[in-house]
């Protein structure tokens, strides 16, 4: 199994997609841990089971649970009113906003969009700019009735069941979570020796991009910013599969029972998340005793391909190379009428961006993303795929040039992550 592993990730290390990662496997209820380093690596040691990577969007699956096993106590209502908890904010307890509950904030239908946020630079987004928000937003759609993914949300989620224990976010995972489990690894705040055993972050082009550590008076906290081990995780993958075992397999039947947790149908649970800096994605099978994890040092969403993979191999003796973006070799200069920018259909609104600017620097394509709420932009670098076309490295997304306008392709990742439909944007 292992040699058959080995040959599923060179290619991510050979092309640079990953500089280190770190798997973890559960099979037959046993784990396993395999660590893999890149040799141009800007990384200074070797990864193991006990290297610290970003978490993200997993976060979100440990605020879920939290919730639930407060439900279950008694603590907090899901249809309480997101007003009981904010009374500072008196727009919230009229109109359509005092409609919204924590029942919306937990399955991302409040009904507004999120405000642009730097996630570059997360810390600089604070509680009174949530709180100006909250206030002043229109409401895209009315509480319940569409999703609409937010961040802010469940970082809200989380400020408030730590403000009902009356503690902060991270002593509540601990309490309830962390330390029934033996997880001592998963933290938000690194220490010295921990912060000695963080894998250094990349972007999609391999460019080093340093950790986020945020204060705990945080409103972002919740929706990302867990940072966690292979062998922490495996601790919790097998308390999930092993459940009724399990020190904390009342809150795993409380989120179940109490929210109607819709991610976890017929014992199969799936979780991701990605930072400026880091990818990993969980997949478990309570049924079939299994499931993998895969922490990884650099923002591509190809290690979700990766992830699968090895599912396919582990699980199912199927051994199934993950088809990597094949760039152009030969010559190539590209059309100057590419450059400009391109408006991205209003209701197809992809990673926050309204607007594309494609430009052309020294010979090197690139594409700068905006949004209107804010000044804010995003820089991709674009690599040829053919006479008109360009792979979006990282995100599994091909761009095509068509007369006056842009055509976004999504691979079989992006399909299942941003967006299913090519996404058709014109110049302006």
């Amino acid at each position: 199994m292992r040699e058959n592993i080995d040959l599923l990730i060179q290619p991510f290390l050979d092309q640079g997609y990953i500089q280190c990662a770190t798997v973890a496997i559960l099979h037959g209820n046993q784990p396993s841990v395999f660590s893999y380093h890149r040799a141009a690596s800007t990384e200074t040691f070797l990864p193991d089971g006990d290297t610290l990577f970003e978490i993200g969007s997993i976060t979100k699956l440990f605020t879920l649970l939290l919730l639930g096993d407060m439900v279950k106590d008694g603590l907090i209502a899901l249809d309480a009113p997101l007003s009981v908890f904010l009374p500072a904010i008196p727009e919230l307890g009229v109109g359509q906003k005092g409609l919204i509950t924590i029942r919306h904030l937990l399955w991302h239908k409040a009904g507004w969009r999120d405000p642009a946020i730097d996630w570059r630079n997360p810390q600089t987004f604070t509680r009174q700019q949530r709180d100006a928000f909250l206030a002043a937003c229109p409401l895209q759609s009315a509480p319940g009735a569409q999703a609409a993914y937010s961040n802010m949300g469940y970082g809200l989620l989380g400020n408030i069941l730590a403000q009902v224990a009356g503690t902060d976010y991270f002593q509540l995972l601990q309490q309830r979570i962390f330390h029934p489990l033996g997880m001592c690894d998963t933290v938000l705040t690194l220490s010295p020796q921990q912060r000695a055993r963080l894998a250094q972050g990349h972007l999609a082009d391999g460019t080093c991009t340093p950790a986020q550590h945020l204060d705990n008076d945080s409103p972002l906290l919740a929706c990302g910013h867990l940072k966690s081990t292979a062998n922490d995780m495996l601790i919790f993958m097998q308390a999930w599969v092993n459940w009724q075992t399990s020190a904390i397999g009342s809150i795993f039947e409380a989120a179940e029972k109490q929210l109607g947790w819709s991610d976890n149908v017929n014992g199969v649970m799936v979780q991701g998340g990605k930072t400026f800096g880091y990818l990993c994605y969980m997949f478990l099978d309570r049924s079939r005793e299994c499931g993998r994890l895969v922490l990884g040092d650099t923002s591509t969403f190809y290690v979700v391909s990766l992830c699968n993979a090895i599912g396919d191999l582990v699980e199912g003796g199927k051994y199934t190379p993950v088809a990597l973006p094949q760039l152009l070799h030969a010559p190539f200069t590209g059309d100057p009428k590419w450059i400009g920018h391109y408006q991205i259909p209003a209701d197809r609104i992809f990673s926050d961006w309204n607007t594309l600017e494609i430009r052309r620097d020294h010979g090197e394509w690139s594409m700068i993303g905006r949004s209107e709420q804010v000044i804010k932009e995003s820089s991709k670098n674009l690599k040829p795929l053919s006479p008109t076309s360009f792979d979006l490295k990282g995100l599994d997304i091909e761009i095509v040039f068509e007369n006056a306008h842009v055509k976004l392709l999504p691979g079989p990742t992006a399909k299942s992550m941003l967006f299913s439909e090519p996404i058709i944007c014109q110049r302006i």
